[in-house]
């Protein structure tokens, strides 16, 4: 749920958005009031270009995921910022580079002994389709989750 504000409105204020968004659908779902915070406050803090500390352990590990998943769909990325963002392609390189130095940066040292190199091979990865060894693909898209009321 921490993108659900950017696929709805836009990314420059998606963490915002997106905990507004998560706190209605939650609340819909009967989610109590507590876990509905703690989900606001993870998706709020999860942006690296933001800043913003982060509350909790689960709201770190959030984060650290939203990184993870940028390193692994690289080619993603790449496209988004073409066909999304329209960012020119003599930018895109840099920008996303600089995009994965934040997610990196976002990370806990201790996450990032778990991440076995995915941090470089995106990078490398985004070199290779920067030069044209690569075509990014786009993946497919997983199946919406359906919510249910537990008893």
């Amino acid at each position: 749920m921490h993108d659900v504000g950017a696929a709805k409105f836009d990314k420059e204020k998606h963490h915002i958005t997106g905990a507004e968004l998560a706190t209605g659908i939650l609340l819909r779902c009967g989610c109590s009031a507590v876990h509905i915070g703690a989900v606001a406050r993870a998706i709020y803090s999860h942006r690296g270009s933001q800043n913003i500390p982060f509350p909790s352990v689960a709201a770190m590990c959030v984060a650290a995921a939203d990184a993870k998943d940028h390193f692994d769909y690289v080619g993603e990325l790449w496209r988004v910022a073409d066909i999304d963002w329209g960012i020119i392609e003599l930018q895109r390189h840099q920008y996303l580079l600089d995009k994965l130095k934040r997610d990196w940066a976002k990370i806990h040292p201790r996450i990032r002994e778990m991440l076995d190199g995915s941090y470089a091979m995106a990078r490398q990865t985004l070199l290779q389709i920067a030069n044209g060894v690569i075509i990014p693909v786009e993946r497919p898209m997983p199946k919406p989750l359906a919510c249910t009321r537990s008893p």
